[in-house]
């Protein structure tokens, strides 16, 4: 016997707690289906929030592409009161390298949530070291490269 999305909700809640990422994932999954489905009593679930509790356990999983889309696709489905949706995004866009998408994240979490700003600061400081990181490292790699080709083309001749 199948089970309600609702009750995949739980049981993927239970993984959670457990540490057991995978199988959250799973249930999370069975729930979002069913949910999309368009089963009439199981319309009472929030899709967004199933996204965003599935996000969280890619991220557990350091699966940061899937995390953020899933991120993603719950802050498509309901922008406003999202804080987690905001954080998740951010937090997979950062490990992904995409510093600027994550400060934007940050920016309309901490715009939209200004009382959860303190929950920001770890990942905003880590977002300052990679961008002071980026800066010293990339004059030294951009010379280096104009260097090499610049030797190749004495090379050449």
């Amino acid at each position: 016997m199948s089970l309600t999305a609702f009750e995949y909700k739980t049981q993927g809640n239970e993984y959670y707690s457990r540490n057991e990422f995978l199988l959250s994932i799973e249930s999370y999954t069975k729930a979002i289906e069913l949910i999309e489905k368009n089963i009439p009593e199981e319309n009472d679930l929030s899709l967004d929030l199933l996204y965003s509790n599935r996000a969280a356990a890619y991220i557990k999983i350091k699966d940061f592409y899937a995390g953020y889309f899933d991120a993603k696709k719950s802050l498509k489905l309901k922008s406003e009161e999202n804080f987690k949706g905001s954080y998740r995004a951010a937090l997979c866009a950062y490990h992904l390298g995409f510093i600027d998408k994550s400060k934007e994240f940050i920016k309309q979490a901490t715009t939209n949530h200004p009382d959860k700003l303190v929950d920001f600061a770890d990942l905003k400081v880590l977002i300052e070291k990679k961008v002071q990181c980026m800066t010293k490292w990339r004059n030294p790699v951009a010379t280096a490269k104009k260097g090499l080709h610049n030797l190749e083309h004495i090379i050449n001749k």
